[in-house]
């Protein structure tokens, strides 16, 4: 049976390999949709997807990125706050305050990074399979 640090332990390494997939997932959105843009740019009867097309999965992926920024952003104020209020307490310990922003943002941030990469990947999924049909 696990121990409350084995598990913490294991938390933080799975919120890091999520966090490192959200960041590859989007950026490879954000690449696979700048290449439809580029091409279609180069052609004369447009390219395969088309700039407002691949918009919202830029926008999603785009999103997901700035969410995670924001979590990390959220967890120094809140880690900063708390560092303040340990060197006041004299040493002793303090415990999150899960009611302040700043936590609460953090953990909406890492949920929202995502669920915002995860439908930037399923759109454009979509929209490759519709217009794989459409050509058939």
């Amino acid at each position: 049976m696990p121990d409350q640090n084995k598990v913490i332990e294991e938390l933080d390494f799975l919120t890091d390999v999520l966090s490192n997939r959200v960041r590859t997932t989007a950026a490879g959105v954000l690449a696979f949709c700048l290449g439809f843009i580029v091409e279609g740019s180069q052609s004369v009867t447009g390219g395969f997807l088309s700039a407002r097309e691949v918009a919202p999965p830029i926008a999603l992926s785009l999103l997901a990125l700035l969410s995670d920024l924001l979590q990390y952003v959220f967890g120094y104020i809140l880690n900063m706050r708390m560092l303040r209020a340990l060197s006041l307490a004299d040493g002793g310990s303090l415990a999150y305050d899960r009611g302040a922003l700043s936590y609460r943002a953090r953990h909406y941030c890492f949920y929202l990074k995502i669920v915002c990469a995860l439908a930037a990947a399923q759109w454009l999924i979509v929209l490759l399979i519709v217009h794989v049909g459409a050509l058939s």
